[in-house]
């Protein structure tokens, strides 16, 4: 039986939101990577927003942490959203790029920190022990695994 007719276009609707979903998921990540490993510590536009600003360093960073701050918000309203979803027959992928998102944002940060000798190195593990929890919770928990993906593969 052939889908309805509207049901066809929201399932195409569906399948292309998925697919700039992805595409918007690999441009964060590209980017990420590229912040982390390619990246000059300062390009030339930092310099000179630097040195034309009447404060300098202290308006730059504030831009600079303004941008840090709204990705990570980002990342906390995009878990929001998957902690809402059901976990029931997440793939091994799945799971892996999920814990991928703990070790890319709380432990890289934490570790960090503690290199920095920050203030704030101690409650920077919090969100670590959370990730830490998610995944022996997530990996231990045979009930938010389908059967089929359970072992080695």
């Amino acid at each position: 039986m052939a889908p309805e007719p509207n049901e066809a276009v929201s399932t195409r609707r569906a399948m292309l939101a998925r697919h700039i979903l992805r595409l918007l998921g690999l441009y964060q990540l590209s980017l990420g990577g590229w912040f982390m490993v390619l990246r000059p510590p300062l390009l030339p536009e930092d310099l000179h927003y630097i040195s034309q600003a009447s404060s300098g360093l202290r308006t730059w960073l504030d831009l600079v942490f303004n941008v840090m701050g709204g990705q990570m918000a980002a990342l906390g309203c995009a878990l929001l959203i998957v902690s809402r979803c059901s976990l029931d027959g997440l793939k091994r992928a799945d799971r892996t790029f999920l814990l991928a998102c703990g070790a890319l944002s709380a432990l890289l940060m934490a570790y960090t920190n503690f290199v920095l000798g920050s203030n704030f190195r101690w409650a920077l593990l919090i969100p670590v022990a959370l990730w830490i929890a998610f995944g022996a919770t997530v990996l231990a928990d045979r009930s938010v695994l389908p059967t089929s993906d359970i072992g080695p593969k």
